[in-house]
């Protein structure tokens, strides 16, 4: 082979070489971009399904906080219950002892505490405890608010208490003591009977 011969074949064949690597890159450059646009939407389907499902914990988190915190508001109900005595239908707490009002109190203020509350101990209910009224109770029933914080239960309004003398459920120890103190009715009506 001559060298003109060669340079012809040179000028023929080097260009077609050149569009055919030309070519060649260009599709495997489409084929790493097509792959990789791919792998990104699949990479979002994974991130868009993620998110999807860490909304539905969170969604559940959140409604099982919330009955949480429902089921604690509601707590167990404390009754305010009926029962015979000397004095007749009297208020007690659910276990049958004696409540009583303090005449110097006024609506939903008590004013006894300290030592008056060590002998009459307000009728104070449990964090997240609520009152009802049992049957025979005619009273309007609610809670108050004490100075230190804690719930006491009201009877039409007006403060309940124990009498730390009273030993037994039934007892009304307390009943008439100073003058001020008295069993309470199914009505509310305080009961001055001795």
């Amino acid at each position: 082979m001559t060298v003109a011969s060669t340079s012809i074949l040179d000028r023929l064949i080097r260009p077609r070489l050149f569009v055919v690597a030309i070519a060649s890159l260009l599709l495997a450059a489409c084929s790493a971009g097509g792959s990789g646009a791919s792998g990104s939407a699949t990479s979002s389907a994974a991130a868009s399904e993620s998110e999807s499902v860490a909304a539905s914990a969170s969604e559940d988190a959140s409604k099982s906080a919330d009955a949480s915190a429902s089921e604690g508001t509601t707590g167990a109900s404390y009754s305010i219950e009926v029962a015979s005595s000397p004095l007749g239908d009297i208020l007690t707490d659910q276990d049958g002892n004696t409540i009583y009002r303090f005449t110097p109190d006024s609506e939903n203020t008590s004013t006894c505490s300290g030592g008056c509350a060590e002998t009459w101990p307000p009728l104070a209910l449990e964090d997240g405890e609520t009152v009802s009224a049992g049957d025979g109770v005619t009273a309007e029933i609610g809670t108050m608010t004490r100075e230190d914080g804690t719930t006491q239960v009201t009877v039409g309004g007006l403060p309940a208490y124990h009498f730390a003398a009273d030993a037994a459920a039934g007892d009304t120890i307390g009943q008439g003591v100073g003058g001020k103190w008295f069993v309470i009715g199914p009505d509310g009506a305080m009961n001055q009977g001795s």
